[in-house]
């Protein structure tokens, strides 16, 4: 009897420290677990405050105002805030490389007066200037291109920007072969101040209008014809963004470039006397692969005076509507000039027109 309550008083005690045993192996499992997820709570909370806090300080970091004008090409995007302005009664927008026409008008074209190859600020050549803006007043030109080579030192550069921006008409302007960059940036810069129809295409890369959209592409392809170092040299990467450009357009589009592209035989408008056809071979290949229809130059003197075609090589006739033109309208400078078709220029301008996809060319010549 004594023996079996031994035994029934060891199993309660066994039974007893088993179920305190269990008892306790389940406590302490529940707190670790509490514990885990406690830490788990902390970690996922630390981490939201660091994304949060990332979040907050990529917020905080805005895009340049304005792309630093001392380059020779702009990057491609809109960067920056949107900047608004209106020039002779129509409004303007300007955002990273992009200038847009807000205005729209009714009609399907779009002209502009063609300047190059100025070189100087002498009276003779200011006189140049003041005949073609008479001209380009009574054709009702929407815009003004200088395609390069103002001038060769900061002074005559902002002589000659300060008259651009004195005819109040938007002027798009880039540099040739000719120009220091910083010359080119500082005269730019302050006159711009006074008069902001004047738009620098070193950086801004394009211009969006209703009937026309231009692409710019400053400079010189080769380097042994940069005049005044620093200038401006263009190579593959500029001419990518050129046919990245030309996708974006929504209208048609006009490359307007210094030198032009290269062409064939000596009616091409990049035929130097003995040196033949100095053109740029790849911007060539890049209009012709980018289907960009026009395009605007200067820089050969002699094969002034003239558009040609799709070929580079097949001169169009003045006011000749084309699918495809190509214009060289001969320099600015009253220096005289043997021109390829014999005849002498004492300055030389011009006027290019889109209409209904179409474009034509007139030149003015000083006699």
């Amino acid at each position: 009897m004594k023996i079996s309550r031994l035994l029934a008083l060891a199993v309660v005690v066994l039974f007893t420290a088993g179920v305190l045993s269990v008892g306790c192996d389940n406590s302490y499992k529940k707190k670790n677990a509490e514990k885990v997820a406690k830490t788990e709570a902390k970690i996922a909370e630390e981490q939201k405050a660091e994304a949060e806090k990332a979040a907050a300080a990529a917020a905080a970091v805005q895009p340049p105002a304005v792309v630093e004008p001392n380059v020779c090409h702009g990057p491609i995007g809109l960067v920056g805030d949107k900047k608004e302005l209106t020039i002779e009664g129509k409004k303007y927008s300007v955002q990273g490389h992009l200038i847009k026409l807000e205005t729209p008008d009714e009609d399907d074209e779009y002209s502009v007066g063609v300047i190059t190859d100025i070189k100087d600020a002498i009276p003779t050549t200011m006189e140049n200037l003041k005949k073609f803006y008479a001209e380009f007043a009574a054709a009702k030109v929407d815009a003004i291109v200088v395609t390069g080579d103002s001038s060769e030192n900061y002074d005559a550069l902002k002589a000659v920007f300060t008259f651009l921006g004195e005819q109040k008409l938007p002027t798009f302007i880039i540099m040739g072969n000719r120009e220091k960059k910083d010359d080119f940036v500082k005269a730019l810069t302050e006159v711009q101040a006074t008069y902001p129809n004047l738009f620098n295409m070193n950086i801004q890369r394009r211009f969006d209008a209703d009937d026309l959209d231009l692409i710019s592409l400053a400079g010189y392809y080769d380097i042994n014809y940069i005049h005044n170092p620093p200038g401006c040299l263009y190579g593959k990467k500029e001419l990518d963004d050129v046919a990245l450009l030309a996708k974006e357009c929504d209208s048609p589009a006009a490359i307007i470039s210094h030198g032009p592209p290269r062409g064939e035989g000596k009616d091409a408008i990049d035929h130097a006397v003995e040196a033949g056809n100095v053109g740029d071979p790849e911007m060539a290949k890049t209009i012709v692969a980018a289907n960009i229809p026009f395009g605007i130059f200067g820089n050969i003197h002699e094969a002034g005076g003239k558009a040609v075609g799709v070929d580079f090589k097949t001169v169009i006739a003045p006011e000749t509507m084309s699918d495809k033109l190509y214009l060289n309208p001969g320099p600015a400078s009253s220096d005289p000039w043997n021109m390829n078709d014999g005849k002498i220029s004492n300055g030389m301008a011009g006027i290019f027109k889109v209409k209904g996809g179409k474009a034509m060319y007139k030149i003015i010549s000083v006699k």
